[in-house]
């Protein structure tokens, strides 16, 4: 028997709202994963392709569940200290939610994010 080479796989995903005008930034939600693991020379590249996934679908829900509380806090935050934030509704709002609604931001950013994966591992 071989010994494995040890594969150690973090990944962080950070989604921030700013306030461009003021420069300030409203709320961030981060999201990290750690994937430990090992693989012989024979699979390490086949290995580290299927760590990074499950580390990126990891720190993708870990995201998601700390958005939802930040935007939870932001919500209570603009409730406590209206005049902290003024939120500004366009003329063509519909009173829906955002123009992003989680699911959607979740699809964006694995969409992103797996093509930023595949174009690192091209030669």
């Amino acid at each position: 028997m071989f010994e494995g080479e040890r594969n150690d796989t973090s990944t962080l995903i950070d989604v921030a709202l700013f306030d461009v005008p003021s420069r300030k930034m409203l709320f961030r939600a981060p999201g990290t994963s750690q994937v430990k693991g090992s693989a012989t020379i024979v699979n390490l590249t086949e290995q580290t392709r299927k760590d990074s996934q499950r580390g990126f679908e990891l720190a993708a829900a870990d995201v998601a569940a700390n958005l939802k509380q930040a935007l939870s806090r932001f919500n209570a935050r603009l409730k406590e200290k209206p005049g902290e934030v003024e939120v500004v509704y366009s003329e063509n709002h519909k009173g829906r939610g955002g123009s992003l609604g989680l699911t959607t931001l979740l699809v964006l950013v694995s969409v992103f994010g797996v093509r930023t994966w595949g174009g690192l591992r091209r030669p």
